[in-house]
């Protein structure tokens, strides 16, 4: 952003708000709030609910609750999706798009910035694999075996009635470690099928189905929206959106701009939405545009030329993700309303809770063109020293609301009032209000419709897991009596790791034994459209129908982008067989190494090479 902005930026005026020096209470922070190198931070990267159908259902982490899933929502660990009868549901990481069919389960293990483990107890899943980290995992924990993605591709996993899991690889490669502690790896065209038995059968590739070519259509949307990549870093989950809902335009100061299409009169960003609580972060702005992910987690939002547009950082910067980039009006959360208006380009966005020095920077470095770093860290100590928005004089810049509205998981548009009259001489602040949120902050607005939730038997169910993935997050209860003593602040993550009690032990989570070599199924085979097709001998037919992915390019870029081709259609899932009885119920699993049991048995297709 040039100077020239830069000397632009003007004290509110039209809604009457003076930006005067900020008041002690948000002044000068606390002697020790600075940031520092061990403060523990909270990912870089968060999943986005990109697309539900049908009776879809969450419950949040630390909530004993399920409530209906909503687009935009962020997802973090803890977190855990139930998709019911012709229902589904599509997931955006970074570098993965992972679908899910009706009656499935998944649940985020872990969500770090150098792994994703998810929980794959019933149904099945489409995953599309973008780009992996080399010093990055996607594992995904299932009965009887943990399937570890280690190339980009194409994936089809599923678990049936009877917790037999099948594989298959559309394109890419896995390593499957079953619960006696075998690895095998299979690859492109391959499949196989993990018994509960322990024994392995061989799958064959058979024709898509519904739930795959509904994966396709996605992705060719998404390979059809390449233009955004000029524009926007590969790593901004929900960029793929913003081509079908606006328009780019070069401006002198920001450089390009996307401006939103098709709006109400009287529009404005972060109005039409909710707040909602989600740990560490705290308060996030939900959107309810189907385009209202990225511009209200990255980058800022400027008013040029009488319209609303949102700024991102150049392609290329590594993004990083923010709960919600605007400024707070009542930040002390003791006045009769909360009011906020959106971040522009230049101006300091603060976490609610104590963060290093380096994701201070980071988060504002990837989100805004030109910042200095010394400026933000002073900010942060002082948020006084950013008195004045650019915003404040732009129509609809402020939203305010009354704090029982602001905590009530609601969509606030029908609730937006007049800003109080004592506000008239109040100051803006860049941390967000000290307001503790309600189980409703959590959970969202409830519906008239029943919420579904799976059967007790599915939500119970035993997982194989490689890693040990960290316990979940403590009950929201447990947060609650500590946010308290904390001014109604969020937590820092490290204090959310002490919180942890005994409730936070996984018991459904079994860790495999020491791996024993890895065993190849077939040597690598050259990519075509039309996938080797690993058949079954007719005495070993296949026991399950979960079937391969559409192909997604394996082509590996930088980090920050990632280019995606247009894919040949999937036509080569994994075939149905006969069905599998279900084995004698499992005694209760605990969260310790399973004792190896012997080895289990491997038909000849397998161990050796195809015919």
């Amino acid at each position: 952003m040039s100077a020239c902005r830069h000397r632009s930026i003007i004290v509110l005026g039209t809604l009457g708000l003076a930006m005067l020096a900020a008041s002690a209470v948000w002044g000068q922070q606390a002697a020790g709030d600075q940031p520092g190198a061990n403060d523990v931070d909270p990912p870089t990267q968060v999943a986005r609910l990109s697309y539900v159908e049908g009776a879809v259902s969450l419950q949040p982490a630390g909530i004993d609750d399920w409530t209906a899933a909503t687009i935009n929502r962020p997802l973090t660990v803890g977190d855990q999706l139930w998709s019911d009868r012709a229902s589904r549901a599509e997931i955006q990481f970074d570098t993965a798009t992972v679908s899910i069919a009706d009656s499935t389960n998944l649940a985020l293990l872990n969500a770090g910035d150098d792994v994703l483990q998810l929980q794959l107890s019933a149904g099945t899943t489409n995953i599309a694999l973008h780009a992996l980290d080399p010093a990055g995992a996607l594992e995904i924990d299932a009965p009887n075996v943990s399937v570890s993605l280690v190339r980009p591709g194409s994936y089809r996993i599923g678990v049936d009635s009877a917790g037999n899991t099948t594989v298959a690889i559309r394109s890419g490669q896995v390593q499957v470690v079953t619960i006696a502690g075998q690895s095998l790896i299979l690859r492109s065209g391959q499949g196989a099928q993990f018994l509960s038995s322990g024994d392995v059968d061989v799958a064959t590739v058979a024709a898509a189905d519904d739930f795959d070519r509904w994966c396709a259509q996605r992705e060719r949307r998404w390979a059809q929206n390449q233009d955004v990549a000029q524009y926007v870093s590969s790593d901004v989950v929900g960029a793929e959106d913003l081509d079908n809902y606006g328009d780019w335009r070069q401006d002198p100061d920001y450089g390009y701009v996307w401006y939103p299409t098709g709006l109400a009169v009287g529009w404005a960003p972060y109005r039409n939405g909710r707040w909602l609580w989600v740990a560490p972060w705290g308060w996030t702005w939900v959107d309810n545009a189907p385009w209202g992910y990225a511009p209200f987690h990255y980058g800022r939002w400027a008013y040029v030329g009488e319209r609303w547009g949102w700024v991102p950082a150049p392609a290329g910067t590594r993004a990083v993700y923010a709960p919600a980039l605007v400024a707070w009006m009542n930040g002390s959360g003791t006045g009769p309303g909360v009011g906020w208006l959106p971040l522009a380009p230049g101006e300091v966005y603060l976490p609610a809770y104590r963060v290093s020095a380096r994701y201070l920077n980071s988060v504002n470095v990837s989100n805004i063109s030109i910042v200095n770093s010394t400026y933000i860290a002073s900010v942060y100590q002082n948020p006084a020293l950013q008195n004045r928005y650019a915003n404040g004089n732009a129509p609809g810049a402020l939203t305010v609301v009354s704090q029982s509205s602001f905590t009530s998981g609601q969509p606030l548009a029908a609730h937006i009032i007049a800003p109080p009259g004592e506000w008239q001489q109040a100051n803006a602040t860049p941390r967000a209000p000290g307001i503790l949120p309600a189980r409703q902050s959590v959970l969202g607005s409830i519906g008239k419709a029943p919420v579904r939730r799976p059967p007790s038997a599915i939500a119970t169910r035993a997982v194989v897991a490689r890693r040990a993935p960290p316990p979940p997050p403590p009950s929201f209860d447990r947060q609650m009596d500590a946010m308290r003593s904390n001014g109604g602040q969020a937590l820092p993550p490290a204090q959310l790791l002490h919180l942890r009690g005994p409730e936070s032990l996984r018991a459904n989570i079994v860790l495999a034994p020491h791996v024993v070599p890895v065993m190849p199924v077939a040597p690598v085979a050259p990519t075509t459209p039309a996938a080797p097709t690993l058949r079954a001998s007719p005495a070993q037919p296949v026991a399950n129908d979960r079937r391969a992915i559409q192909q997604r390019s394996p082509q590996s870029q930088t980090p920050a982008q990632v280019q995606r081709a247009p894919l040949p259609q999937p036509d080569l899932p994994v075939a149905a067989a006969r069905e599998v009885a279900p084995p004698p119920p499992p005694p209760r699993p605990q969260q310790q190494q399973a004792p190896r049991p012997p080895p289990p048995h491997v038909p000849e297709k397998v161990k050796g090479e195809p015919p």
